[in-house]
Formats: C-alpha cells, sequence, structure tokens
C-alpha cells in the first residue's frame, strides 16, 4: 500500500517537472507572430517610346524577426503582359518556375523553399519585354493605366505585405519630352531638364487592389532644338571658315576666337569691334555681368553718334516659376541692368528670358558669334570657342537675326520697373500668353 502510494507522488512530481520545461521552453522559444516577415512588391515599366519598353517586377521577403530564422514556404502566380520573361533571386538558386501563355499574358507560377535568418532579405526579380504600356488617344496623347491585386501576405502563417509600388520611367529621348496631363492620386512626378522623368506611386500597407493611372503628352524638346539651332549655325560659320582656306584675303578676313583659362582673345576681339564702330552696335548674350569694361566701350561710341542696342536677360534667374511668389532675383544681371539704364539713353537695352544666342555685330560688316557669356568664367575661366569675321553677308545675316528677335513680342524694354525681377517676370509671362492666344 506504502509502495503504490509512493508511486503515484513520483509519477505526479514528474508530470509537474515535465509541465514547467513544457512552459519554459514555450517561453523562451519564439512563437511566429504573424508579423515575422515583412513583403514589398513593385512593378517598373522602362518606356523605349511611349508604347513598348520593359517590365520588372521585384518581390522582397525580409525577416524582421531579431531572434528566430523563418522558413518560406511559398508557391504562388502572377500575370504579366512581356514576352522573353527572365525570373531570378538573390541569394540565387531556391526559386523555380512554371510560364504559360495566356493570349497576350503569360503566367508566372513560383515556388521557392527559403530559410531567412533574422533581418535577412529575399528577392525574387521578373523582367520581359512589353509591347503596350500604354495605349495611344491620339494625336501625341497616352494613357497608361494599372491594377495590381495585394494578395501576396498571409498572417497566420507568418507574412504581411507591407508596401506596393508602381513606377514609369519615361524615355531618355533627345528629341522628345513628356508632359502630365492627368493622373491619379498617391502619385510623385520627378522632372528632368526639359520635361517628366519619372512617376511614382507608393501604398503602404495595400488591403485589396491598387489601381494607377496618367495621361501624358509627347513633345519636341526645346532643349535639344536650341542646341541643334546654335550648332547649326556654329556649324555654318565653321563650314565657310574651312572652304575659305585656299583664299589668302578671305583668311585675313576671318578668324577663331579663343578663350582658355586665365587669357581671352573674346575681350580683346570686341575691344578692337567697339572702338572702331561707326554707325551701329548690335550686341546680345544672355548674361552680362563683366559690365565696367563694355559701358566703358560703349559710352564713347553712343557719344560719338553710333546705335547701339543690346539684347540681354531680365534680372531673374532663368528657371521655370510656377508663380510670381517663387521668382529669385539674380543680383549680378540686376546690376548690369542698372548700371545700363544710368550710362545708356531709353531704347537701348530690351529683356528676353528666351535668347540663349551670344554675337555682336559692328556696321554690318565684322560679326563675331561665340559660345562665351561675357562673364568671370566665359570669358577667363572656361575653354570657349568663337568665330569672327568681317564679312558683309554674314553680317547682314546676323543683323536680320537680331533685327527678329529686338522686334519680337516678348523682347521687353527695359525701364525702371523692369528692374524688379517679379515685374519684368509679369510682364515676360504676360506677352508669352498673349502670343500663345494669338497663335491659336
Amino acid at each position: 500500500m506504502l509502495n503504490a502510494i509512493s508511486a503515484t507522488i513520483n509519477e505526479r512530481r514528474l508530470l509537474i517537472r515535465t509541465l514547467l520545461l513544457i512552459m519554459i521552453i514555450y517561453v523562451l522559444i519564439p512563437v511566429v507572430s504573424g508579423e515575422d516577415v515583412l513583403i514589398s512588391y513593385q512593378i517598373e515599366y522602362l518606356m523605349e517610346n511611349p508604347i513598348d519598353g520593359k517590365e520588372i517586377i521585384t518581390y522582397t521577403f525580409k525577416n524582421i524577426n531579431e531572434s528566430s530564422s523563418f522558413t518560406l514556404d511559398y508557391v504562388f502566380s502572377t500575370t504579366i503582359r512581356a514576352t522573353n520573361i527572365k525570373v531570378t533571386d538573390a541569394p540565387a538558386g531556391f526559386v523555380t518556375y512554371d510560364i504559360k501563355q495566356t493570349g497576350a499574358t503569360s503566367v508566372i507560377t513560383l515556388s521557392f523553399k527559403r530559410t531567412l535568418t533574422p533581418f535577412e532579405d529575399y528577392t525574387i526579380t521578373i523582367t520581359g519585354d512589353v509591347s503596350g504600356i500604354s495605349e495611344m488617344l491620339g494625336g501625341n496623347f497616352y494613357r497608361f493605366r494599372d491594377i495590381e491585386f495585394a494578395n501576396l501576405g498571409n498572417p497566420e502563417q507568418g507574412t504581411r505585405l507591407n508596401d506596393m509600388g508602381v513606377k514609369i520611367y519615361f524615355p531618355n529621348s533627345i528629341w522628345y519630352t513628356y508632359r502630365v496631363t492627368s493622373i491619379s492620386s498617391d502619385a510623385v512626378i520627378i522632372y528632368g531638364i526639359a520635361g517628366v522623368k519619372q512617376i511614382i506611386w507608393r501604398f503602404e500597407h495595400p488591403q485589396s487592389q491598387i489601381a494607377t493611372f496618367v495621361e501624358f503628352e509627347e513633345m519636341l524638346n526645346p532643349v535639344t532644338f536650341n542646341v541643334i539651332g546654335f550648332v547649326i549655325l556654329l556649324t555654318a560659320f565653321m563650314i565657310l571658315y574651312y572652304t575659305s582656306r585656299t583664299s589668302e584675303i578671305k583668311l585675313k578676313q576671318m578668324g577663331i576666337t579663343k578663350v582658355f583659362p586665365g587669357a581671352s582673345d573674346t575681350v580683346a576681339r570686341l575691344r578692337e569691334m567697339l572702338k572702331d564702330a561707326k554707325e551701329e552696335i548690335l550686341i546680345t548674350f544672355p548674361l552680362i555681368y563683366y559690365t565696367d569694361w563694355l559701358t566703358a566701350e560703349l559710352k564713347p561710341a553712343l557719344d560719338r553718334g553710333v546705335r547701339v542696342r543690346v539684347l540681354t536677360w531680365p534680372c531673374y534667374e532663368r528657371r521655370q516659376f510656377e508663380s510670381v511668389e517663387e521668382v529669385y532675383e539674380d543680383r549680378k544681371q540686376k546690376f548690369t541692368l542698372k548700371r545700363f539704364l544710368e550710362m545708356f539713353p531709353p531704347g537701348v537695352v530690351k529683356i528676353n528670358d528666351n535668347i540663349h544666342s551670344k554675337m555682336v555685330v559692328v556696321d554690318r560688316k565684322r560679326i563675331l558669334i561665340t559660345s562665351a557669356n561675357l562673364t568671370q568664367t566665359g570669358l577667363w575661366e572656361n575653354y570657349e570657342v568663337g568665330i569672327w569675321a568681317e564679312n558683309e553677308s554674314l553680317a547682314e545675316e546676323g543683323a536680320s537675326y537680331f533685327e527678329m528677335v529686338w522686334n519680337s513680342f516678348e523682347s521687353v524694354e527695359l525701364t525702371e520697373e523692369m528692374l524688379d525681377a517679379k515685374n519684368s517676370w509679369l510682364a515676360i509671362m504676360k506677352r508669352k500668353e498673349e502670343r500663345g492666344r494669338d497663335e491659336i
């Protein structure tokens, strides 16, 4: 009887010890919380043109548990509009896949098993060529739209979809640029030099599906055509220079002005031209910071009856402002314009924020075209080049170009009121708007 009671007591003690050990193990070993692995899903469209390009889908799985590894055992399918599909993973070697073509789309079934250590990432990338990223609306207008479903995570298995993103990269073209006309919410637009460069949508903790939408217009790139215009003009002078090499007289009448850091042939040539002027001096430079020596050369010419006209930029920085409150003053250019008003009579100077040419024409017989602005860097620090010619036909062409810009509707006479950057910006923008309405 005593032996039986003793055995029963020992069995109970063993049971209690076993239960305590299980409780200790339960406390010490981490339990899957439903948020051990976060999933990020991103789809990118790299446009080669508004219709065709590449599609890149990226899945990133991250173990956020700081003390425990996590084994992913996944099989899921996704639909992609691409051909020439390639699937890669990093670290490599864990994913297998099957592709089935269904009409214009492909269904990819992915399968992988991968153990993630604490804070480790695992990434799967799908790439392919796509025809039909956007649809043409007519003319140069296009529409992009995409719907994605937030069905990757499973909290019961320890995974959760943390964020989804859609990106569009517009074509990197020297001939065309792009302008957004309509867009869905949650979009971030990134601009390049001449137009839209990229659009990003990002959605945190999406619950069901996400939809993205944008309509855009393809336009000719104005920066490229400005550069081409200058190159064509410079090339024309270069061709004329080289075709005249056989004539000793023409060689003496034409020359290349050079600017190397520390010395300026351009300044020497300009002073010579201005001092010899008898009837007319036409000057167009966007930036004129070297004011004192220029006014010192022009004032005597005005006093001896030479007609002087100068085209230059206004006193605000040349950038795209959305409103007058954003206008930023260029102090150096304002100093120059103020000095011009003090030194020259009315009608000598006009401002235009679209000019980019650097040219001087004297008496419609001599002409200088240069890449350098009248600034410290342009005349003394940069490597610059220009063409000088004593040729009436070329000088007349240059004068005709000057007259066209001088008489254009957007060229505004410099007055005291135009010394205020905001006033000059408003005046020029108003003229541009009026010209646009007239063209329509």
